[in-house]
């Protein structure tokens, strides 16, 4: 009792430091070890030597121990709960495990390599499996790393710890009994912020890798989480919203996995199933009622939750959101208001999705409808085989090769996929739609896709002859009396002319497929055996001359002035009877279908402008061929997505000062410095002898082989 009342003493002051009764109370958190409950007992096999060590051992053990001492008594048990995580991360562990890279096996990144499930064993072993307070604790690293970024997570930890302390030396000041260990751990020195951002740290890299493994469970998750506005409760009292949360998680979690129904109005239990990976059935009630079997055998049958997905008004944020105020975010200074959130899309986004937003983004700057896609991916596939005949430009080949996959693939499953691509519709400063280093050129709608542009592109007279009379025949011969039109274009041989439908006027419409069409003054017959020609004004009834601004048409005494209805009078354009009385016949637009029809008759000289979209396309297969070919998981954040990738210091076409140039090693690094840590560094300012790069849960170093490849090591 004499150490009770020490410790009484040196808690009576709720904000003070209690590590006077700290210094009499030899208790080393450190030698309480518990072995793990069966569920978990694989990951300890697959943990690296230095990563067990330190579970077990070391200051992760140390942070689960008074964590778990400190805040126990919170939670209320949940045995079917725990036992159905161990199961799920076992199983993740596992896979990850047979799928990781074992190049470095034997390297001095050993200790590094491997799943990081640090946190999880650490839990395990250091409480009493019939309670698994620790366990908790880790449950909830998992869904405050879910929501929030480092800093914030830290703080809240921070925050919390301190928070507790004071609840429990008000308690000993009122006489209150408590466990000895309670007391214990509340007289312990505070845990430092190193400690806390390590245990956040591992709760964030399990995340990590706990998403890619169930991938296909997250993506029905996340299209759920798009449809609602399901707040968490908040407010100004940190420690009371933290714990009422994760109270309300692990309960609902614990009823749905022992399978009882349960139906929910806040967000907490949504946020511990995505931060734990076990997904039960769902029910969703709305404009419409939508069953949605998750098929996970950890959840029992019965075990069905039910809610409601109408969106705020009031709210623009859809998803989980939970809004607190955090005194210890920083040094000085009041409190900040935070708000995190779980949105409908992912944190990381492999380079396939990337590649789905740049469609979007580039869909927007084309002006693509959703209708408008199928032709799009038709489009994109005529380009690829247009351009392996170039051999000169390998990497914008493979950069529209990626973007028509992009589009086939929003074609097989558009549910999945249409976030992704809604991503880029969303994120305008991705591709500014101009390019700095060619004066500010603004985006051309798809590939020159305009009047007058598109017809320089066509490879001759012929070849302008053929596109013009397709035009006309899907506008100009809807009508029952088309009006009388002629093309005219500059040869060779000074101006020549071409029917617009066949040779007999009577006979216009369905009925005159097959009649030939009419040449005046051709420039090269052979260029059209098939029409009739006229190679001066006696042999034809009917001849034109040119009368600026119009084309007359002579028939005997007759003359009809025509004025032009769509081309390029300067070289190629169709001309249509001018009446001033009537209205003016609608001119039509260049749209997707004439680019592919011209593409697959080969009537088109191709070439792509040097505008922005081109130029990123290309940058973006070098990054692939040079990078994320080898990273499968999703690794590229989407805080790229809010600056323009044009101004990133890899992409080769962005203006330099300096004369160097700069190694492709130090390029690799720069790109994945871009996408994967959202830092943009300069590749001359990466050293010329980097070995590797440490970000996130992964360590991305160069493999010994002469090529030169990016190997993620899970877990670092």
């Amino acid at each position: 009792m004499s150490q009770i009342g020490r410790l009484q003493a040196a808690l009576a002051s709720a904000t003070n430091e209690v590590t006077v009764a700290a210094a009499n109370i030899n208790f080393d958190f450190c030698l309480v070890k518990y072995d793990a409950p069966k569920e978990y007992q694989p990951i300890g096999a697959l943990l690296s030597t230095q990563r067990k060590q330190d579970a077990e051992s070391g200051s992760s053990h140390v942070t689960a121990r008074r964590l778990a001492a400190l805040l126990n008594g919170i939670c209320p048990d949940t045995p079917n709960l725990l036992k159905a995580y161990g199961q799920r991360v076992s199983e993740i562990s596992k896979t990850a495990s047979s799928q990781e890279s074992t190049d470095f096996a034997n390297s001095m990144f050993a200790p590094y390599s491997g799943i990081d499930a640090t946190s999880i064993w650490a839990a395990a072993t250091s409480s009493e499996p019939a309670h698994g307070s620790a366990l908790h604790v880790h449950l909830l690293a998992s869904m405050l790393a879910k929501i929030w970024d480092p800093p914030e997570a830290i703080s809240i930890w921070d925050e919390l710890v301190k928070e507790r302390r004071r609840v429990i030396a008000d308690q000993l000041e009122r006489g209150d009994s408590l466990p000895f260990s309670l007391a214990t751990a509340a007289a312990q020195q505070d845990i430092p912020r190193a400690q806390l951002a390590a245990w956040d740290a591992s709760a964030r890299a399990w995340l990590q890798t706990a998403n890619s493994i169930m991938a296909k469970q997250q993506t029905q998750l996340r299209l759920i989480v798009q449809n609602i506005q399901l707040p968490i409760s908040g407010g100004t009292n940190l420690y009371s919203s933290v714990n009422e949360a994760w109270i309300k998680a692990l309960t609902v979690m614990e009823r749905l996995v022992s399978g009882t129904p349960q139906e929910i109005h806040d967000g907490a239990a949504l946020l511990g199933l995505a931060a734990w990976h076990i997904y039960p059935d769902m029910q969703i009630f709305g404009a419409q009622t939508l069953d949605i079997p998750m098929q996970d055998a950890l959840v029992k049958p019965g075990g069905v939750l039910t809610l409601g997905c109408a969106t705020s008004a009031s709210t623009p944020t859809s998803g989980i959101t939970w809004s607190l105020s955090l005194a210890n975010l920083k040094f000085y200074g009041r409190p900040v208001e935070s708000q995190g959130w779980v949105q409908s899309n992912p944190d990381h986004i492999s380079f396939h999705e990337l590649m789905l937003a740049t469609l979007g983004r580039v869909m927007t700057l084309w002006n693509i409808s959703w209708e408008e896609v199928p032709l799009l991916a038709k489009v994109l596939m005529a380009m690829a085989a247009k351009l392996r005949q170039n051999p000169s430009i390998p990497l914008l080949l493979q950069g529209i090769e990626h973007l028509a996959e992009a589009a086939s693939a929003y074609l097989r499953e558009p549910t999945i996929n249409s976030p992704f691509v809604n991503l880029g519709i969303n994120r305008p400063e991705f591709l500014s739609g101009r390019t700095e280093s060619r004066g500010n050129q603004p985006i051309q709608p798809v590939f020159y896709l305009n009047e007058r542009e598109f017809l320089a592109h066509l490879k001759n007279n012929e070849a302008r002859i053929l596109f013009l009379r397709r035009l006309a025949g899907r506008i100009l011969n809807q009508s029952s009396d088309p009006p009388e039109c002629i093309i005219r274009c500059n040869g060779f041989r000074g101006t020549e002319w071409a029917s617009v439908f066949p040779e007999n006027p009577a006979k216009r419409g369905a009925s005159c497929q097959g009649l030939p069409h009419a040449r005046w003054n051709p420039s090269d017959p052979r260029a059209s055996p098939t029409e009739v020609h006229y190679n001066n004004s006696k042999q034809a009834r009917i001849h034109y001359v040119d009368q600026a601004p119009f084309v007359q048409r002579r028939q005997g005494a007759q003359t009809t002035p025509m004025t032009e209805w769509f081309g390029d009078t300067n070289s190629t354009a169709i001309y249509v009877k001018y009446d001033p009385t009537q209205p003016a016949i609608l001119r039509p637009q260049i749209d997707l279908g004439d680019l592919l029809w011209a593409l697959e008759k080969d009537l088109l000289l191709f070439y792509l402008p040097e505008d922005e979209v081109t130029l990123v396309l290309e940058n973006l297969a070098f990054a692939y061929e040079r990078v994320f070919k080898y990273i499968s998981s999703p690794t590229i954040r989407l805080q790229t997505f809010l600056r323009p990738l044009s101004r990133a210091g890899w992409i080769s076409f962005r203006k330099r000062l300096d004369l160097a140039s700069p190694t492709l090693l130090q390029k690799q690094f720069s790109i994945l410095s871009y996408f994967v840590s959202d830092h943009n560094v300069e590749p001359l300012d990466i050293p010329e002898n980097i070995c590797g790069i440490s970000i996130g849960d992964s360590f991305y170093c160069v493999t010994l082989s002469m090529r030169i490849t990016i190997v993620a090591l899970q877990g670092y």
